[in-house]
């Protein structure tokens, strides 16, 4: 599909077409490194539920396999946790609302989620990044705020060069929770 333009002018054209070209050149070195796609369609983010291949995901960062085989996916942009199961994408927590509420699935809100992981109970833990917490979200979606606190994120100190190895062990970090989660093509390979 064609980007679509929010505004008006020639630099908004110009930086749609731009991440469009960028969204496909990552999505042909995905193919050429034999990766298949399994959800979200490439260079369309926004939200939707659906078939896999046409739902729409928003910056996926994390993804684990659940206890009941299903895929969860952490869907950044969209401020959601979603499932893939028999190869259908549903909301499995959070409104799309940027915010921190705990609750049931269409309720609970989220601030731009990181990461998920399974504890050794089998439950999935987000990492709700801009909220600096710890969530904990059952299979049927309810979720439940486990740690964190305000104003943790701003408290270290920064200097220089602790910046930056910080920002290099993120990086390593990331690239590791991560798995096979490509944000600039909004897609799962």
């Amino acid at each position: 599909g064609r980007p679509r333009r929010r505004g008006g002018g020639a630099a908004a054209a110009a930086a749609a077409v731009a991440a469009a070209f960028l969204a496909a050149a990552i999505g042909a070195a995905l193919r050429r490194r034999g990766l298949t796609v399994v959800a979200g369609r490439e260079g369309e983010h926004n939200f939707e539920d659906g078939p896999a291949l046409s739902a729409r995901l928003h910056m996926p960062t994390g993804m684990v396999k659940a206890s009941d085989g299903s895929l969860i996916i952490v869907d950044n942009g969209n401020h959601r946790i979603r499932r893939l199961k028999n190869g259908v994408v549903t909301t499995l927590a959070g409104s799309g609302d940027g915010g921190l509420q705990d609750g049931p699935a269409a309720q609970a809100q989220f601030n731009c989620p990181r990461h998920v992981a399974l504890d050794d109970q089998g439950r999935l833990l987000v990492a709700d990044s801009e909220t600096c917490r710890v969530r904990t979200v059952t299979l049927e979606g309810e979720t439940t705020t486990i740690g964190g606190a305000d104003g943790q994120r701003h408290t270290a100190k920064t200097t220089p060069s602790s910046s930056r190895r910080r920002r290099r062990r993120r990086r390593r970090r990331i690239s590791l929770l991560s798995g096979g989660c490509h944000a600039g093509t909004h897609r799962i390979s």
